[in-house]
């Protein structure tokens, strides 16, 4: 998630105007989202890439996904890809742009942008 410590760095910096800091906010925002509906196959091929490197071994995308502390009969029937994909790839994606979007709304930003022009 190095996009956004590209961003808190930038923020921190005390020379930073108010314009340029809202077009970072911006661009990230965009970065992010363009990652989460993009980068999943990128992600992926590098993660088998280093495993394969460093001798790990790749479990079965394919393969059902099972859960520890989950009841059997509630159980839904996932692949172990989907699984990351879904349920932690895109979940902390989704987690960091509300967050930005919480933080850095559209009329804040739209405000600052008028404010300034």
């Amino acid at each position: 998630m190095g996009i956004t410590d590209v961003l808190c760095q930038a923020l921190q910096q005390k020379s930073q105007d108010i314009l340029n800091a809202m077009n970072l906010v911006t661009s990230t925002k965009t970065l992010i989202q363009k990652s989460r509906d993009d980068g999943w196959g990128t992600l992926l091929e590098e993660v088998i890439s280093f495993c394969k490197h460093q001798d790990i071994e790749v479990p079965d995308l394919d393969a059902c996904f099972s859960s520890v502390g989950r009841s059997r009969r509630k159980t839904k029937s996932v692949t172990i890809e989907h699984h990351y994909r879904v349920d932690i790839f895109t979940a902390i994606i989704d987690q960091q742009l509300q967050e930005l979007n919480s933080i850095f709304n559209v009329q804040a930003i739209d405000w600052v942008w008028v404010s300034f022009l």
